[in-house]
Parts: structure tokens; sequence; C-alpha cells
């Protein structure tokens, strides 16, 4: 649809994204993941978590399912706490922030 000014009108679909900050993935049912919710609607979405050294702990390239992590890395919990990431939307937007993880 046109505008009498020549512009287009249109819809967009667009997330917004509630990005966690802190997990503790103790087992005891209270944020044990990182979850976050609308990942799934643009799939190829890359998720990457860095240690302090920057190196990637994990990485994930968004399919069809909700995105979430259990904060092991190889099987393993890591260690309690600060950890980097960033999150490249397939979209163009990219989000950089930290996760602290608490296992204690």
């Amino acid at each position: 649809m046109r505008t009498k000014s020549g512009c287009y009108i249109g819809q967009k679909n667009f997330s917004i994204f509630n990005i966690p900050n802190a997990i503790s993935p103790n087992a005891d049912g209270v944020n044990d993941t990182w979850k976050i919710s609308g990942l799934e609607n643009y799939p190829g979405t890359e998720v990457y978590l860095y240690d302090r050294q920057g190196a990637i702990i994990y990485k994930e390239i968004i399919k069809k399912k909700p995105f979430q992590w259990d904060g092991k890395y190889d099987s393993q919990p890591v260690a309690t706490g600060n950890y980097w990431y960033t999150i490249k939307v397939s979209d163009g937007r990219i989000y950089n922030g930290w996760l602290l993880i608490k296992n204690r």
C-alpha cells in the first residue's frame, strides 16, 4: 500500500527479547537455565558465550526451537562467575552483555 506522497506502508514482525543476566543452574527448579524467548522466530540467529579469557564456551545457531542453555560446558557445570555473550540476530541486530552464573 502507498500513501499519497508515494511512501510504502507495511507491517514487519519483530520480537523484543528479554535477556536474563543471571542463572543458578543448581537443579532447584528456579533460574536453572538461560532462556531467551523469541529467538526461535529468527532461525539462523547465533548465540555465543565467552569466559573471562575470551574463549567461546558455548555456541548455538538457532533453528525453530526455543533457546535454552543449561550452564554446562563439555557436560560439566561451568564455574561460578561472570561470562559475556554476543547474540547476532538473523535480522541484523546484535546484542552484547554479561551473564552471571552462580553454581554454589
